[in-house]
């Protein structure tokens, strides 16, 4: 039976065209057995814990294996640390599947490729057969044509936007790219302290006690350090949104709604919090009064929220306000400095729209001289740029007006203009 699903994996890997593989799939739907295999493999909440390195490690072989397959699946829900124990019982039971070995290996690790996305997958057996993760991105707000209706306000920022899923009391928390935050454990203390299930919340993770220039640097070196657990770093909330319509990937309940939930089932303290509301109502001269002030703080800008039921993707009812522009974009080349800056980085090459433009403010020194001698490793990054205004090159191709270099989005890995 095993080798019949391993057989159907191969057949879809073997064809390039996304159609061919979607016929595949189809065929493939009453095969009970190969779309647990599937949901296994594909499912980005499905964590083993192990890795190929791991399950080539000498250890112990058992005596006794599982029969099914799906039996090492509901073991794997329970003991997915990678710990050798969790080793010996997944290696002895591919060393019995004879030719099906590489094939259970790579399964457990998560490493099978089928060239085929959870997306496609939706397509042919129906939304919510493997849950995606999608969040709410915000839209540029339009200043020319702001919201004829009630906005909520409240501070944009500048921190690691972040993720919680709470179900059946357990706690996930996770990044914007769907990658696991592990060791924040002052804010899964907290967030078990509160008693929550079923609910998704939303915000961001900002380095406590960091300046406003430097909340993003400091967070990014605080949560991605080595150390098991991770300290001096305090969760943000902006929202909060039932399970259900996270599963299913369709929002029902209304910000106001949601934002009522949001206050009464959150108790503050030094490492949970919530964003105020700075103002609720239609009075544009307010909000910009508002950013007017946060400008002078030195803050990145406002958020504001639309009355409107939560949408997992890029929205028109999250809206950024921002006091100086930014977008990320890729890197693509590199230019050598003159002057002082000879024999280092003048600028980095960044593709805007289809168009180069340089930018060779914001480095420093060591930066510079880390980037001019490690170019294999910046190319391709996405680098957050900081700008007035969009604007025209000589040549009439795209260009912004002050671009200065931010910082790596290390969080991110495509291009972003809002």
């Amino acid at each position: 039976m095993l080798k019949e699903v391993k057989e159907k994996f191969d057949r879809i890997a073997e064809v390039s065209a996304k159609t061919s593989k979607m016929t595949l799939l189809r065929k493939f739907a009453d095969d009970e057995l190969f779309l647990e295999c599937l949901k296994f493999l594909l499912d980005s909440d499905v964590v083993t814990g192990l890795s190929t390195k791991k399950i080539d490690k000498k250890v112990p072989i058992l005596s006794e294996t599982f029969d099914d397959i799906r039996d090492v699946f509901k073991y794997l829900k329970y003991h997915n640390t990678g710990t050798d124990s969790d080793i010996s019982v997944v290696k002895t039971f591919c060393l019995a599947q004879g030719e099906c070995e590489e094939f259970c290996k790579e399964l457990f690790t998560k490493k099978l490729k089928v060239g085929i996305d959870v997306k496609t997958v939706n397509k042919v057996y129906g939304k919510g057969f493997i849950r995606e993760f999608n969040i709410m991105l915000g839209s540029k707000f339009d200043f020319d044509k702001p919201p004829k209706e009630i906005m909520y306000i409240t501070e944009k920022y500048d921190g690691l936007r972040c993720f919680t899923i709470i179900e059946n009391g357990k706690i996930t928390i996770k990044s914007r790219q769907n990658k696991v935050f592990e060791g924040l454990v002052d804010i899964e203390d907290s967030i078990k302290a509160l008693g929550l299930d079923n609910v998704c919340l939303d915000g961001e993770l900002l380095s406590i006690g960091s300046a406003y220039e430097d909340v993003y640097k400091d967070t990014t070196k605080k949560v991605n350090n080595k150390n098991t657990e991770k300290h001096g770093v305090k969760y943000m909330l902006f929202d909060i949104i039932p399970l259900e319509e996270f599963n299913k990937g369709v929002g029902k309940t209304k910000y106001s709604k949601r934002r009522e939930m949001l206050e009464k089932m959150i108790e503050t303290n030094l490492y949970i919090d919530v964003a105020p509301v700075l103002y609720k109502g239609d009075n544009m001269d307010i909000v910009l009064q508002l950013l007017g002030k946060f400008r002078d703080r030195g803050a990145e800008g406002l958020m504001c929220s639309l009355d409107k039921p939560y949408e997992f993707k890029r929205s028109k009812t999250l809206l950024k306000m921002k006091v100086m522009q930014t977008c990320d974009l890729k890197v693509i080349g590199f230019e050598e400095g003159q002057g002082k800056f000879a024999n280092t980085l003048g600028k980095v090459i960044c593709d805007y729209k289809g168009y180069e433009l340089g930018v060779g403010s914001g480095w420093s020194d060591d930066m510079r001289n880390e980037v001019w001698n490690n170019q294999d490793k910046y190319l391709g990054k996405i680098a957050e740029i900081q700008y007035f205004e969009e604007t025209n090159n000589d040549t009439g191709g795209l260009s912004l007006r002050f671009p200065v270099f931010k910082t790596w989005r290390d969080d991110k890995n495509e291009e972003s203009y809002n």
